[in-house]
């Protein structure tokens, strides 16, 4: 492994920490110290750090997302909780879509993603923690459309999927009876189920749930 790839690890790593500490201890009061509950090498690591960059995905509600031209969403504000309660200086990037922040890694481009689905995931140039959210992934289809409880309910199904998702990766390879129509962004995707150019889309349940709420057309199918 080399040095950039440690040293992304071990910042991945002392997030992870940190972030555990906070969600355990926040509601007991037993934060001692802004450190609490990491080695004394953790901590020199962190008083070294000068710089983060983390890129902001703008079309994952309510994850993370963009609103006013800012960021938003639970994963943007628990990391500048985390950032702030340390005293890591963080760097946003705007302007990438999720398939894009794994280029932007891969290509040293920002250090750590906080917005990243680990299922399936073998990218060799990815070090990650254990999930700090855990979503699963559902079909979603226009309301009145037929149900779906089995993988062999989508076969002859026009099944919408973001090209470069690990999901869309994962179908692709277990599931080549099905008819995939691939597009390059979610908001192509369920412009495709509205226009009903396809019959359903693969999400995460907490976006899902979260365009379930905001939108008429759209149900569990």
């Amino acid at each position: 492994m080399n040095k950039t790839a440690e040293t992304c690890k071990a910042i991945i790593i002392v997030m992870l920490l940190v972030l555990q500490a906070f969600i355990v201890t926040a509601n007991a009061n037993a934060l001692d110290s802004d450190f609490a509950g990491l080695s004394e090498a953790e901590i020199a690591f962190i008083k070294k750090l000068k710089l983060i960059r983390v890129p902001v995905v703008a079309n994952q509600p309510p994850l993370s997302f963009v609103e006013n031209k800012s960021k938003a969403g639970y994963l943007n504000d628990l990391f500048v909780l985390v950032a702030e309660k340390l005293g890591i200086k963080v760097q946003f990037v705007h302007g990438l879509s999720y398939v894009e922040t794994l280029g932007a890694l891969e290509n040293k481009q920002v250090d750590l993603l906080n917005d990243y689905s680990s299922y399936g995931s073998n990218r060799d140039f990815v070090l990650q923690t254990r999930a700090v959210h855990v979503s699963p992934f559902v079909a979603v289809g226009k309301r009145f459309a037929d149900k779906v409880s089995a993988i062999s309910d989508l076969v002859g199904k026009r099944i919408v999927m973001v090209n470069g998702f690990q999901q869309t990766r994962t179908i692709q390879h277990r599931y080549p009876e099905l008819t995939l129509v691939l597009v390059n962004s979610i908001d192509e995707a369920y412009q495709l189920l509205r226009s009903s150019e396809a019959d359903i889309y693969i999400d995460n349940a907490t976006h899902a749930g979260f365009i379930l709420i905001n939108t008429w057309f759209l149900t569990w199918p």
